[in-house]
């Protein structure tokens, strides 16, 4: 059962940080499942590593096939899922990976339907030219891989907001799979010349913002902040955010446009930025680069709006 789409939550830590966890939907008839001490062991250690059911039963202590069992129940709940497989003593193996550290019931539909059609919003539309074409996505999405990696070797840990950004994008794209964004890693530097591009991150935890950061009007800088070259403002609040439009620095005939941060709070306010400043953003039709504050309106701890601190235009 592929794994249907659930919320984000977001954990106030005590660092003052914050955590922010993808969710997967789980139907109520499926639920039992997880009342059972076993079947949160099996998904705990393919939370670590993908693993078969005899790798499982001989780290769980369990027979196989009370294994088996359960990950054909955990799988049919959509909590975890089948990932590949290997040959073991002769036989094909199937190897299973963990969802997601948190799982959404919904007991009764309610809630806001919109339409979707983005098409219709020309903020949207500015801001989204020439990354967006006739209800094609006409660009590279590229996000950092989510292993320590690079001259930081830090994971990626704002690829969950790449589902923020795809709300973003709204109905403006018909046919959005998966295969719409890159991993920094396997990106190929041809496809960088020729694709308009899209980066999402920060220079620690995508390669391919780092190998332009000295080349972008606002970078980051060693020690985690974010400096403005053009009023020489350097930013260490962790609720920073920037959302820049340019020519692709791998190809002056193409776009790019990064949405940055050093936190996932920065993270958050940038899309926070592009949902409720998206005028401000988009006006006027031009290159910019934008710094923006997450603001925490009703004091719950979670950043829900945006200031712009900087709008430059380039």
């Amino acid at each position: 059962m592929a794994p249907k789409n659930g919320l984000h939550l977001i954990e106030s830590l005590e660092t003052g940080e914050q955590r922010v966890s993808s969710s997967v939907f789980v139907e109520h008839k499926h639920v039992n499942i997880l009342s059972n001490d076993l079947a949160v062991q099996i998904v705990g250690k393919l939370a670590q590593s993908k693993a078969c059911a005899m790798d499982l039963s001989r780290d769980l202590n369990q027979h196989e096939q009370k294994i088996y069992y359960y990950l054909r129940k955990l799988e049919e709940a959509g909590v975890v899922k089948k990932v590949g497989t290997e040959r073991r003593f002769g036989m094909i193996a199937k190897l299973y990976s963990a969802v997601s550290p948190i799982v959404a019931i919904k007991l009764y539909e309610d809630g806001i339907i919109t339409s979707g059609d983005g098409s219709k919003n020309p903020h949207l539309n500015k801001l989204l030219s020439p990354f967006v074409e006739n209800g094609k996505l006409n660009s590279k999405i590229i996000i950092g891989d989510t292993y320590p990696h690079g001259k930081y070797n830090k994971p990626d840990l704002f690829s969950l907001f790449l589902i923020d950004f795809f709300l973003t994008l709204g109905g403006r794209i018909n046919n959005l799979s998966t295969q719409s964004y890159e991993i920094d890693v396997f990106i190929k530097k041809g496809e960088l010349e020729e694709n308009n591009i899209i980066l999402i991150g920060n220079n620690m935890s995508n390669t391919i913002i780092e190998s332009i950061n000295d080349k972008i009007p606002v970078h980051f800088t060693d020690h985690e902040t974010i400096k403005s070259k053009i009023t020489n403002k350097e930013y260490n609040d962790p609720r920073i955010g920037i959302i820049i439009k340019c020519d692709s620095p791998f190809n002056k005939n193409k776009k790019m446009l990064l949405i940055g941060g050093t936190t996932c709070r920065s993270m958050r306010a940038a899309n926070m930025a592009l949902i409720s400043r998206l005028k401000e953003i988009s006006d006027p039709d031009s290159n910019f680069n934008i710094i923006v504050e997450g603001l925490d309106t009703n004091g719950d701890g979670i950043i829900d709006d945006a200031k712009i601190l900087e709008h430059n235009n380039l």
